[in-house]
């Protein structure tokens, strides 16, 4: 039995119109894949950036605390001079709080309760009875780490790829070995038929 002429042109057509929506298709979600990957990259810029500017201005209202400490010629400041010295400071301790804020809804607490318990701490250092070095430096060298560990972690996201380009990734894969598989069958398959005949 042999197949009519248009047959082969109609299967040809077939076949080339589904490469073209797959290709098209990969196409898509790769670049959709893009678009999430300068997205992440880019919040992971600005996470970095802001915890940098968190900690910068953690640090300098200390050396603000530790400057008004040496005029005093005191080892701590007295409730009245801590509540002036926060008067003093009320733009610098607004923006500490901006800061924290911005850094906090930019990240998920949820994923990391530590950082959210360290930024709350820094709170009570800085509003406490009074200024505690020790305490600080372990609130900050806990938000360092929370924060590295989850730029590491939105890192290893931009690397490995979204869940849906992984599968479409794969099912690209698996449908171009189909494709392959399918023209070699019905090239054999016409091969066979010519030579019959």
């Amino acid at each position: 039995m042999e197949l009519p002429s248009g047959a082969f042109i109609m299967i040809w057509a077939t076949i080339a119109g589904i490469i073209t929506a797959v290709v098209a298709l990969v196409s898509m979600i790769i670049s959709k894949e893009q678009k999430i990957s300068e997205y992440r990259e880019s919040r992971r810029r600005r996470i970095r950036q802001e915890a940098a500017q968190y900690l910068a201005q953690i640090d300098t209202l200390f050396k603000l605390y530790e400057c008004e400490l040496k005029s005093t010629k005191q080892n701590c400041l007295t409730d009245m001079e801590l509540q002036k010295f926060r008067c003093s400071h009320k733009e610098n301790i607004y923006q500490l709080f901006e800061m924290r804020h911005r850094l906090f809804l930019r990240l998920t607490p949820e994923r990391s309760p530590k950082l959210k318990e360290s930024l709350e701490s820094i709170d009570q250092v800085f509003f406490g009875t009074s200024f505690c070095e020790d305490t600080l430096h372990i609130h900050r060298d806990s938000i360092i780490k929370e924060v590295q560990g989850i730029l590491r972690y939105e890192w290893k996201r931009v690397k490995s790829g979204e869940p849906d380009y992984q599968k479409t990734e794969k099912t690209s894969k698996t449908a171009i070995k189909c494709l392959l598989l399918f023209l070699i069958v019905l090239f054999g398959y016409g091969t066979y038929i010519f030579f019959k005949s």
